[in-house]
């Protein structure tokens, strides 16, 4: 097989993935706000922005951006670190929880339908290499 030959026609679909319905709303819920209350939630109530920032792959002047913008609308509260007072904690409000619940459900229909449209022989195939290309190539 020409591997490159096969990245090249894979890049060209990359780019194109982007402006699939369900690929869109995921662009959404990776990034910035969403992606933080997501890992509040579901991963690790009370991490420190210093842990976000290294999760996200991201400078700590965009965490504190996006912390700034959750606590202002009530979905992220800063709280010191009751052990070590020169560390502050990140948790997720209770309605913040509901957004990313929420979020979480919305993301997860995109996918189904998307998923739906290839049909069950290649949906499953779909997921399957994906999560084989996660694994296989995963930062250690």
């Amino acid at each position: 097989m020409d591997y490159l030959k096969k990245a090249e026609e894979l890049f060209v679909y990359m780019r194109q993935i982007s402006k699939v319905p369900a690929f869109k709303e995921l662009n959404g819920v990776s990034q910035g706000e969403v992606a933080t209350m997501l890992y509040l939630t579901f991963e690790h109530d009370g991490a420190t922005a210093g842990e976000l920032a290294e999760v996200f792959d991201v400078g700590t002047s965009r965490i504190a951006a996006i912390l700034n913008t959750l606590t202002k609308k009530g979905f992220a509260k800063r709280s010191k670190d009751s052990k070590d007072g020169r560390r502050v904690l990140v948790y997720i409000t209770e309605e913040g929880r509901k957004e990313a619940y929420s979020r979480h459900h919305e993301g997860n229909v995109h996918l189904a339908e998307f998923l739906e449209k290839l049909g069950e022989e290649d949906a499953e195939t779909f997921v399957r290499i994906i999560k084989n290309a996660v694994k296989r190539n995963a930062a250690k």
